[in-house]
């Protein structure tokens, strides 16, 4: 958590107990764990996740019990951790955008946390799906009329006191007060009304990084317990609760979520983040009215007093015919005053935007048309439109940097026109694979050394740079190696993706000039697609019945044949129907491959095989053969030679 927070609480002796002992399962154990937690997301019907400060360590933001914890290292005596980088600009981890992804698949039902770190909402979580127990650093609420506002900076005091700001609702104007709890203060029932309902509601309810020690929000998921739901806990430490859990996964948190959103062939989505600012320009005629005296003013769109954190600089330039000095601003308010010629043309004013430390890239550039003619122009863009092309076009070009003006407001009297400008100044992409089970730490795939991604101009050098060749290829007997310290089929796992990873492993021969086998792409995306789908094997006296869930699908759309080798092979798509004058809100049925392959029993009956759907389940049933009759001896009549 924030640092500065830790000092804003209250103290107290009893903290609960901290420093204690980290358990890290082994890889084997850790593969398996994190199968069955997949397997039952997929199956779960309303799924709750409960979240501590676990899983924002790997943002730069630490904890409070864990071994370099806050409280840990008071209790110790220790100097105080220093924070990686501003609060303020802390960037959600895997864990928060893999959480976002569940929640748009349908997966997840409500999310419940402790932290106050704010970046479940900056992940995107919509705010009704989410219950901030403790508060939020980044958010105000007015007491009056009950709006939130989610600020870019950090409010400066806790305990549900008045802030310096007031609400911008008309009619309204109550002084705010911070959202975020002290020792003493009890837990708002607007948070903690809808955790407890849908904890009752839960039939999964996941933990994720936390010691579950704080009360009475760490008694939140065993009300799942009555209505017959299950506990899993992924946390490092044991907790108090750890008796009450059908499953309990020691390791890495964005370890382990990485090889759930694997199994459950989904894309873990990048983080893109946009901070907005306005600029002012102000004009009024002088005395003897040749000149116009005008303002431009830099400032935070939550108001002019507010700061604004991720500036750091100004550099104002202006077009080359106009004799007008460049300058910098680097004190807030960021102001430049000017004086022009009434006759004057209409020109640009050019701003490098200097961020700063936190962000992706070191800068931005934004130009200012000047026209002393100022119309009541009303600017009707779609302002979501904007911000999503602006996502859209960050993702292709990572560059960071991309601007856009998302609102223009224009005042008569005094002359003044505002513009709100959106700024991309922070893309994180995540790599969707587990990779190593090992329990080491996770990097982010633009995050290198100081955080910093190149310059937009360097990042379009860098595309005709030759690659090193220095690049380490790992040799036969290094993946032997390999293979014998992660025997996938030693583990018991039966899911198609490990296969098709021992099916690797296993083409290593002796020869180490034979090139090792890749799957093509189809055989990876058939060997997902068998472990999405779900299915129940049944043996009777007389047959073998196959249950396979394909929801969505209609009969005409599945097939069921039988290969070489006595393979049987279930198969069907579901394909994203276009309905002409409708379109999609929201999208949370599964659209794929869905596909089994089944080894048959010497005794089947490949030529007595029926097949039903119904409700999007298939059922296949496969007869037996009759067995072989007993032979009967045979007299043999022995003759007279």
């Amino acid at each position: 958590m924030s640092l500065g927070y830790a000092e804003k609480l209250s103290f107290i002796e009893d903290v609960g107990n901290v420093g204690m002992t980290e358990h890290f399962d082994s890889p084997k154990v850790l593969q398996e764990k994190i199968e069955r937690l997949a397997m039952m997301i997929q199956k779960s019907k309303h799924l709750v996740v409960f979240t501590g400060a676990g899983i924002s360590t790997s943002c730069g933001i630490p904890d409070f019990r864990g071994p370099k914890g806050i409280w840990t290292l008071q209790r110790e005596g220790k100097v105080l951790p220093e924070a990686s980088l501003p609060f303020h600009r802390a960037t959600p981890s895997m864990t928060h955008m893999a959480l976002v992804e569940l929640e748009k698949a349908g997966f997840l039902k409500f999310l419940i946390s402790q932290n106050i770190d704010g970046l479940h909402l900056r992940s995107g979580i919509p705010r009704e799906k989410l219950a901030e127990l403790h508060g939020d650093s980044f958010m105000e609420r007015c007491p009056s009329c009950g709006i939130e506002y989610m600020r870019d900076f950090e409010i400066e005091t806790i305990g549900l006191k008045e802030t310096a700001r007031r609400c911008s609702k008309v009619g309204c104007g109550s002084r705010l007060k911070d959202t975020v709890l002290d020792w003493e203060d009890a837990l708002p029932p607007k948070e903690m009304n809808p955790a407890e309902r849908h904890c009752k509601m839960a039939d999964v309810v996941l933990c994720l990084g936390t010691s579950l020690q704080i009360t009475p929000a760490c008694n939140l998921p065993l009300k799942s317990l009555k209505g017959g739901g299950k506990i899993v806990i992924v946390n490092l430490q044991k907790t108090p609760k750890d008796k009450k859990a059908s499953l309990l996964i020691h390791g890495l948190v964005d370890k382990v979520i990485a090889g759930v959103m694997e199994f459950l062939s989904l894309q873990i989505p990048p983080f893109i983040r946009i901070d907005l600012l306005q600029t002012i320009f102000t004009q009024a005629l002088s005395l003897d009215k040749k000149y116009v005296n005008w303002t431009l003013t830099v400032t935070s769109v939550h108001g002019n007093r507010a700061p604004l954190p991720f500036i750091k600089s100004v550099e104002v330039s202006f077009s080359e015919y106009q004799n007008m000095k460049a300058t910098v601003l680097d004190k807030q308010p960021l102001q430049l005053k000017r004086r022009t010629v009434k006759s004057a043309n209409p020109f640009n004013i050019m701003m490098k935007l200097n961020f700063s430390d936190g962000c992706k890239c070191s800068s931005a550039e934004i130009k200012i048309p000047i026209d002393f003619k100022i119309s009541a122009h009303v600017f009707n863009d779609d302002k979501d439109s904007i911000l999503q092309n602006l996502r859209e076009s960050a993702i292709v070009d990572p560059s960071c940097g991309q601007t856009a003006v998302i609102e223009k407001k224009v005042i008569m009297v005094p002359k003044s026109e505002t513009m709100v400008h959106a700024i991309v100044t922070n893309i994180v992409k995540f790599e969707t694979t587990c990779g190593d089970l090992n329990n080491g730490s996770l990097k982010r795939k633009y995050e290198g050394f100081n955080g910093i991604i190149p310059s937009r101009k360097r990042s379009n050098e860098s595309k005709n740079a030759i690659p090193s060749t220095n690049s380490h290829i790992p040799n036969i007997s290094e993946i032997k190696t390999k293979k014998k310290k992660m025997d996938l089929r030693l583990m018991g796992i039966d899911a198609p993706l490990f296969h098709t990873l021992q099916h690797i492993m296993d083409t290593a021969g002796d020869d180490s000039d034979k090139p090792v086998n890749v799957p093509s792409r189809n055989y990876v995306r058939d060997a997902k697609a068998m472990a999405a789908t779900p299915a129940d094997v049944k043996e009777y006296p007389n047959s073998y019945v196959f249950i396979v869930d394909m929801p969505g699908l209609k009969s005409g759309d599945i097939k069921v044949q039988v290969e070489e080798d006595n393979v049987l092979l279930i198969s069907g798509e579901r394909k994203r129907e276009e309905v002409k004058g409708a379109k999609y809100i929201r999208m949370e049925r599964r659209v794929g491959k869905f596909m089994r392959k089944f080894t048959l029993p010497e005794n089947a009956n490949t030529d007595a095989i029926s097949a039903v759907c119904q409700d999007g389940v298939l059922t296949v049933t496969v007869e037996k053969l009759p067995p072989p009759e007993p032979k009967k001896p045979k007299t043999i009549e022995v003759k007279i030679a």
